[in-house]
């Protein structure tokens, strides 16, 4: 054993070495090598997310809340009817707003331009999990055919269900690369890399970019004959690591 300068016994370094090192601690929390360790892959998505909305524009509010409800029931069912079950069917927005202008006026203050409210608008918005990926283009083209001009398509966003599948494979290859590094900068500055001394975990695995298909479209636009193309590409997952390492000192 060799008693380190800081106080702190050290475990003993393996003979091959030839010498005997002291141990820099990261007491102040700034010293050693520290370094982020980064993993990406790109794997094959298993599920699809559909955003899909009704928007109605009507004189009242019942109005506009009367035909959008309708419209929505009617695409639901199109959707349940593509085999997809309620549970993977859910709200994520619902707004009610009023529509303006704005309208000369003259009084007393003066000429000016102020809003007057013409109508409601009532908007109604949708996340759908397909699963089966190659049925996504039905699912749209039913969707926008039960709810006719009143449909908006938001975006399609290809994932993986559960990236947790892919995690030990992430974090070993983060670990990896920032011992590589480590190493490197050790080499570089003319220093010993000594064991590590602390890590956590940044990002947890989880979709990095990629299989985002922004879309916003109305029904008008896909009211055609032709099914919808929809082109499922591979999605990238990610995570990060920082790492600190001690550096031996003869």
């Amino acid at each position: 054993f060799f008693q380190a300068d800081d106080g702190i016994r050290d475990q003993p370094r393996s003979r091959g070495l030839g010498d005997v090192y002291k141990r820099q601690t990261l007491a102040n929390g700034r010293s050693g090598i520290w370094v982020s360790g980064q993993s990406t892959i790109a794997v094959e998505p298993d599920i699809a997310l559909l955003h899909i909305g009704i928007e109605a524009r009507e004189i009242s509010v019942t109005a506009a809340r009367n035909i959008a409800a309708t419209a929505m029931n009617q695409v639901v069912r199109a959707i349940k009817a593509r085999g997809i079950s309620d549970d993977n069917i859910g709200t994520t927005r619902f707004s009610i707003y009023p529509q303006t202008v704005f309208v000369d006026v003259s009084d007393k203050f003066g000429k000016r331009g102020e809003p007057r409210i013409i109508g409601y608008i009532v908007s109604n918005k949708l996340q759908v999990k397909i699963h089966i990926l190659n049925e996504v283009g039905e699912v749209i083209d039913s969707a926008a055919e039960a709810g006719g001009d009143l449909v908006r398509i938001d975006s399609i966003n290809f994932s993986v269900d559960d990236p947790s599948r892919f995690a030990a494979q992430m974090r070993q290859a983060a670990a990896a690369d920032a011992l590589a590094k480590a190493q490197l900068y050790a080499e570089a500055m003319g220093v010993t890399l000594g064991p590590i001394a602390f890590l956590s975990e940044v990002d947890t695995p989880s979709q990095a970019s990629g299989g985002m298909l922004p879309m916003v479209r109305s029904a008008m636009e896909l009211s055609d004959s032709l099914p919808t193309p929809i082109n499922v590409g591979d999605v990238s997952l990610s995570t990060q690591i920082q790492a600190a390492f001690t550096i031996l000192t003869p």
